[in-house]
């Protein structure tokens, strides 16, 4: 995908347990056209150590890395969370990455979903 502003995307991870930290260590580390400009963790341990390793801020609490000048983010909380998370963030305008899935629950996929619509935001689950 190319980026029409020239400058790397900027991104937020959300959750900082064993899959939020490999896609914080890659975004930071191995992508070039990208910026990793803060981590947030619920355990605030887990996101402290991830951030002092990757020389970027640890928000502390969901509400300031979504206030951060960050394009998308990237939820890797638990499961349960990610719905309202994804919420969220579409209505502080941040385009989405999500891991999968978003929900077990087919009608909070919908509300989800509707979030993301109504916002004009993009999702991408993965």
């Amino acid at each position: 995908m190319s980026n029409p502003v020239n400058r790397p995307v900027k991104i937020v991870v959300l959750g900082t347990g064993r899959i939020g930290k490999m896609h914080a260590e890659m975004l930071a580390r191995q992508v070039n056209e990208t910026e990793l400009v803060g981590v947030f963790d619920v355990f605030a341990d887990s996101a402290l150590a991830v951030a002092a390793d990757l020389g970027v801020p640890a928000f502390a609490s969901l509400e300031a890395a979504l206030a951060a000048d960050a394009d998308a983010v990237c939820i890797a909380t638990s499961t349960d969370t990610h719905v309202e998370v994804m919420k969220a963030a579409a209505a502080a305008g941040k385009h989405i990455f999500c891991e999968k899935p978003i929900s077990l629950d087919v009608v909070m996929v919908d509300d989800g979903l509707a979030a993301v619509e109504a916002a004009g935001v993009m999702l991408q689950i993965g």
